[in-house]
């Protein structure tokens, strides 16, 4: 068992404090929570300890500042040192080495938020934090699990759950939209349907007759009445999944709908009054199409009453072995043995398809290797080739590594790239090849943002 000598200025598993923690892709620079290691494996023993300025030795003996049981971990192992804003973290000889993000170091490297460490058999990937209770994950929504920084963002969903705003639930595929909208309606009290609509496939010439409904003969094939969705979840809730799909016509008619709070079906003249709260999901910047004109302005601020954005798994990695972890056991009902090497390569894949993408690859080990008592790394990568070394390769500068992603277009977020900018000394050209995009790319991110190059090379300037 781990333990961490006092006084150190560091917090234990056992000092809590009540604190709101702003998501680091938005939050100000300076009300950012402290840095910290959160130890996801082996079993989160040392739960969460926090940075702080000095010098923080680590190591089996208990003459460290922070005690790593295990035959692993070297007697002196490790130290991490911090300077302002900057921590450096560098080998004490270790005999099994220290690794950041998959790469094996021996001077001292600056580790930021988001960086993956592992000492001997002990995993921890460095986060922002308030708080340091939070090792384990709490279902945050019925199916939807997370600890600190998702329970924030529902947290925020379940105040508002019983009011008549309308709810706009944004966030990459694969995060668990559709989940937290299902809890927003259970936790509304409305005693009305949940009925989910995929915007994606309305089309125009049937979108009144499957939103509205129909009288019998109204059109070819329309042989009996049908309610339509907006009435079927009278009383209750409509979820309208990707909603940045709905085409112009579409937006116009459910516009009308809100604004007057009534439906005509199609084949009658009777207009029918609804009650019906409405929630709004995607994966798209909805702001960024009103700009372009691609959605209405008025139909936006109708639908953005509460507004609930939940991060990607690549911006929660503290929260990837122990998901997986229990989905494994869920399935089986037991864990495999699973290596430090197993966890530290989970832990540093990007995840393009979120919690999603996460469940399916625990399902497929589960289903490929049920019998198989330990599960390594070789079996991982063959049940999800994303997961092979080229996923997570390091640039060849010899910087600290940044994760690379599997998919070449994805989506770079402001974690990604203050955390690329910090690696890179604020170098933007390697920063760029860093996060696989074009110097020009990056240079338009970095003034979206609003990111200082200065303060990346200050953060990432090694120790006097």
């Amino acid at each position: 068992m781990g333990r961490l000598r006092s006084p150190q200025p560091i917090s234990t598993a056992g000092e809590i404090t009540e604190s709101t923690i702003p998501l680091s892709a938005t939050a100000p620079e300076q009300s950012r929570a402290p840095l910290a290691i959160r130890w996801v494996y082996p079993e989160n023993e040392l739960a969460t300890m926090e940075l702080a300025l000095g010098v923080l030795r680590l190591g089996r003996d208990a003459d460290n500042d922070v005690v790593l049981s295990g035959g692993a971990t070297s007697r002196h192992h490790a130290e991490i040192e911090g300077r302002g804003s900057a921590f450096s973290l560098r080998d004490l000889g270790s005999r099994n080495g220290v690794y950041v993000d998959g790469v094996r170091v021996n001077d001292p490297v600056c580790v930021v938020e988001g960086s993956v460490v592992r000492l001997g058999e002990w995993v921890g990937v460095v986060m922002r934090t308030a708080s340091t209770r939070g090792q384990h994950l709490d279902e945050v929504a019925p199916g939807l699990f997370g600890s600190e920084l998702l329970q924030e963002r529902v947290a925020a969903a379940k105040l508002g759950a019983k009011s008549t705003l309308n709810a706009l639930v944004l966030g990459e595929t694969g995060v668990g939209k559709e989940l937290v909208a299902q809890a927003l309606h259970a936790w509304s009290g409305r005693g009305g349907a949940f009925v989910a609509v995929n915007c994606a496939a309305l089309s125009d010439s049937l979108l009144e007759a499957e939103l509205f409904g129909h009288d019998r003969g109204a059109f070819t094939g329309a042989e009996r009445v049908r309610k339509g969705h907006v009435r079927e979840a009278e009383g209750g809730t409509l979820l309208l999944d990707e909603v940045a799909e709905l085409s112009a016509l579409a937006q116009a008619k459910l516009l009308r709908v809100l604004q007057e709070r009534e439906v005509t079906p199609v084949g009658t003249s009777t207009r029918v009054a609804v009650d019906v709260r409405v929630l709004s999901a995607t994966h798209k910047n909805l702001r960024a199409l009103v700009a372009s004109g691609a959605f209405r302005q008025d139909l936006f601020a109708r639908l953005e009453g509460l507004v609930i954005e939940l991060p990607p798994l690549r911006v929660r990695r503290e929260d990837i072995f122990a998901l997986f972890a229990r989905a494994v056991e869920n399935r089986l009902g037991r864990r495999p043995r699973l290596s430090a090497h197993f966890a530290e390569r989970l832990c540093l894949y990007s995840w393009p398809g979120n919690v999603r993408e996460l469940l399916q690859t625990a399902e497929r080990m589960c289903v490929l290797y049920a019998s198989v008592a330990e599960w390594r790394s070789n079996e991982l990568v063959a049940a999800h080739p994303g997961l092979s070394a080229s996923a997570w390769a390091p640039p060849e500068s010899g910087a600290l590594p940044v994760v690379r992603d599997a998919r070449p277009s994805r989506r770079i977020d402001r974690v990604d790239l203050v955390r690329a900018l910090d690696t890179s000394a604020g170098n933007v050209a390697e920063a760029a090849r860093a996060l696989g995009t074009s110097k020009q790319t990056l240079y338009k991110l970095i003034a979206r943002h609003s990111i200082a190059l200065a303060g990346a090379r200050m953060r990432a300037r090694p120790p006097d």
